[in-house]
């Protein structure tokens, strides 16, 4: 409690004086018609997946599924998983990178063969993809959204994890670690604590089961870092790559903690994770459908890198902003639905 009131407290007399007014400025913006959400938003969304498809080869369809199925595959073999990769035709070659967990979550995948497997993802992909917009009750053209069609054109498993977060079964919530350790962020903010538990079980187990997988990952876990910053050109996070905006990010989710610790759970992945990829950002999402905001949406649907360390940076802060300014004009606790400057709401598809 003393940090709700002296964190936040601190931020609210810059960014709320004589010379700007908040409520004015979100005013003007929502005077300009061809602001309207339903009408920027699809045609945002649209330019920047046309534009992120372009970059890739047509040969990359389903990448990282393959770099997934290969590194289950070496385990079975008794060879190294992070030597795995694979690569596109213009010689660019990506590393399998994530933990031991995820290596025994592909070993099923392996009693197919390599292409079926690929398939296999891209297909779970597609579906988890119409799922998580069905889920979160946004209108239809929100399977646009760029992080989600780049997640779904590589088949990477971060959108079949947001699936299983949102599928409301404390089984598949809890199967989420073990694709991609950051998704126990989401099972502590939303304190799905069955979820956690299960999840921290497996988690353990999967020490018990493969001991000598885990050693290897220990033994090599510097230079796998080191390798996947170069291959991911330092990823979109801002985790290795910029100190100031790293100390703004943590900053920022912290005071987002002490006043939307859901909103935070869910953010903290696309803020922190090293070496992060734009297909992160779809875990912003519940957020982005609860917020309704067109001006946070708009920004992490932009392929910049350390946007999304920025983004939450800011929210954080504004969000904040907004519970302590409510408290001293007479609320009596946070909106219910937050805004930031600029911010318009968005229809939910009935």
């Amino acid at each position: 409690m003393v940090l709700l009131r002296i964190v936040p407290g601190m931020l609210v007399r810059p960014l709320h004086n004589r010379y700007f007014d908040v409520d004015r400025f979100a005013e003007l913006v929502r005077r300009q018609r061809w602001l309207r959400p339903d009408v920027a938003l699809p045609v945002l969304f649209a330019a920047y997946s046309v534009l992120s498809l372009s970059s890739h080869y047509p040969e990359t369809v389903g990448v990282d599924a393959r770099i997934y199925v290969r590194a289950a595959a070496a385990f079975l073999g008794g060879g190294d998983p992070w030597a795995a990769f694979a690569s596109d035709p213009g010689g660019t070659t990506w590393h399998f990178a994530a933990l031991p967990p995820t290596v025994l979550a592909f070993v099923p995948l392996t009693y197919m063969t390599e292409n079926a497997a690929v398939w296999t993802m891209l297909w779970l992909t597609v579906f988890s993809a119409y799922f998580i917009v069905r889920s979160l009750k946004l209108p239809v053209w929100w399977l646009l959204f760029p992080p989600l069609v780049q997640g779904v054109y590589v088949a990477n498993p971060q959108i079949l994890l947001l699936a299983m977060l949102l599928s409301g079964s404390s089984v598949l919530r809890a199967l989420a670690p073990m694709l991609k350790i950051y998704a126990l962020a989401p099972l502590v903010g939303e304190r799905w604590m069955r979820a956690l538990a299960i999840a921290v079980a497996m988690l353990v187990g999967s020490y018990l089961v493969a001991p000598d997988l885990w050693a290897t990952y220990f033994a090599r876990s510097g230079e796998i870092a080191a390798r996947v910053f170069e291959e991911a050109a330092g990823g979109y996070s801002a985790t290795g790559t910029n100190t100031a905006l790293l100390v703004a990010t943590l900053g920022g989710l912290l005071a987002l903690a002490v006043v939307d610790w859901r909103a935070a759970g869910w953010l903290a992945g696309p803020a922190l994770v090293p070496a992060s990829q734009f297909h992160l950002s779809t875990m912003a999402m519940p957020v982005l459908a609860r917020t309704q905001t067109t001006l946070l949406i708009a920004l992490f649907a932009i392929p910049i890198r350390g946007l999304p360390s920025g983004i939450v940076a800011v929210y954080g802060t504004w969000r904040a902003y907004q519970v302590v300014r409510a408290r001293r004009i007479g609320g009596l606790g946070p909106p219910a639905e937050p805004r930031s400057p600029g911010g318009e709401t968005i229809g939910q598809a009935r």
